[in-house]
């Protein structure tokens, strides 16, 4: 079971790399491009409610990739607007997605502290 849950994660993540290489060779754009596309497009299909079937099928492999972050912020704005309305929507982001960029933001100094630029 836990093989099938791998392999399901691999194909996900694998073609959510395939298809950004693809976009980025096609049409000359920077990563940085492709990652704000994620973003959105992750956010997109949780506001059509169709991230959460990914979820459902491909378990954590729809959880790590930057569409995740896109799902998160949406999902955590449309649950936070459903209890306390229109300024829910700002609340909730912050919410649901504060412990993933704090802990960022903590493991670059931390990484910082081992590692210099080579500029």
């Amino acid at each position: 079971m836990v093989f099938i849950s791998l392999i399901k994660a691999f194909i996900f993540g694998g073609l959510i790399c395939g298809l950004s290489e693809l976009v980025i060779s096609k049409f000359k754009l920077l990563p940085i491009h492709i990652t704000c596309g994620l973003v959105v497009v992750g956010g997109a299909l949780e506001f059509y409610g169709i991230y959460d079937k990914f979820l459902d099928i491909f378990g954590c492999g729809a959880m790590i990739p930057i569409s995740s972050f896109g799902h998160s912020l949406v999902h955590a704005a449309i649950e936070k607007s459903k209890e306390t309305g229109f300024l829910g929507v700002f609340k909730g982001v912050f919410d649901m997605v504060a412990p993933g960029i704090s802990f960022s933001i903590l493991i670059a100094f931390v990484l910082s502290l081992f590692f210099k630029p080579r500029s």
